[in-house]
């Protein structure tokens, strides 16, 4: 046998039953190609389903806990968070939401955007804000800050029309948060409501009302407790703090009994029969509960302390 044939069976044998312990060095294989990952290519998922990449910036400034001021490109665009409703800074819980939020987005943070709709936003407050799902890096994935922000209780869902990719998981986050007591869902969080800590308060709401019209929707505050609430200076809204409305001085909802607060125009202490009721209440439509979509309702009592007190009762309105 030449010396190639038998280097050859040799090379044959050792392929076939690999070299023994202490042989001599294993051969490395060359490892698989790699795609190498760069700053603008990171590790990322598709944004939810239903929604697209849309701009990237750097954080400027955090407005409060659910709006935040972003470089993108030449111009500072403000940014409305979708699907969450922080409370207002001088409300109960709203300077919390807002450090918390500055928390997750120090000055100079790279965030992405996603949207349903390219152009979703609005200028309530004369300034253009666009609507948008905020994701910063976390162990190089793009992630989703809401739900954090909704699982520690620190906002409030909002049910958003048009951009309602994530209503049902905010909302589920939320439910799990009230159900735990934490944060906003602590009904002691901003100090105790006078003789009213631990009734049983509960809220219904009918977004269409007897005339199938906005006019005629009303909320209902159920009293399940063995006294009387005084409800002065509590306060009924729906997802937006700009519709809030407060019990004039004197309201009060008995034990095992309710009150309605209409939507309309009206005078207090008539009810829609004309008849005389002291539990019927009309806030001036100033209340618009959405029916084609999710809503929700709200019911915060009177600290004392600044506009709204502690979360005492909230209900989510479905369409059906």
């Amino acid at each position: 046998m030449s010396p190639r044939t038998v280097v050859a069976v040799l090379a044959a044998l050792v392929l076939a039953v690999g070299l023994p312990r202490g042989a001599g060095p294993a051969a490395t294989a060359a490892p698989p190609p790699t795609r190498p990952v760069t700053a603008d290519q990171p590790k990322e998922p598709q944004p939810a389903k239903g929604e697209r990449w849309r701009e990237r910036g750097t954080v400027v400034r955090v407005v409060d806990g659910d709006t935040v001021d972003l470089q993108i490109g030449a111009q500072v665009q403000r940014v409305r968070m979708n699907g969450i409703q922080a409370p207002e800074k001088r409300w109960c819980g709203g300077k919390r939401a807002t450090q918390a939020l500055a928390a997750l987005l120090p000055k100079g943070t790279e965030v992405r955007l996603a949207s349903r709709r390219a152009k979703s936003g609005n200028n309530v407050t004369g300034v253009w804000r666009l609507k948008r799902t905020v994701h910063v890096q976390v162990d190089g994935r793009w992630t989703d800050i809401a739900p954090d922000l909704l699982a520690k209780g620190l906002v409030f869902p909002f049910p958003f029309i048009g951009e309602d990719v994530h209503n049902d998981e905010y909302l589920a986050l939320a439910w799990r948060a009230s159900e735990q007591g934490v944060g906003l869902y602590d009904p002691q969080l901003c100090g105790r409501s006078g003789g009213a800590a631990g009734q049983r308060l509960r809220l219904e709401v009918v977004p269409d009302g007897p005339a199938g019209d906005s006019a005629g929707e009303f909320v209902m505050v159920f009293n399940g407790g063995t006294t009387a609430v005084d409800l002065s200076g509590w306060m009924v809204q729906d997802t937006s703090p700009l519709n809030a409305w407060y019990f004039p001085k004197g309201a009060v909802v008995r034990p095992d009994d309710y009150v309605v607060v209409f939507s309309g125009e009206g005078k207090r202490g008539r009810a829609p029969d004309g008849s005389k009721d002291p539990r019927f209440f009309h806030t001036g439509a100033s209340q618009r509960w959405n029916d084609t979509s999710a809503d929700i309702a709200f019911l915060f009592d009177d600290t004392g302390k600044g506009l709204t007190g502690n979360l005492r009762a909230w209900h989510i309105v479905t369409p059906e």
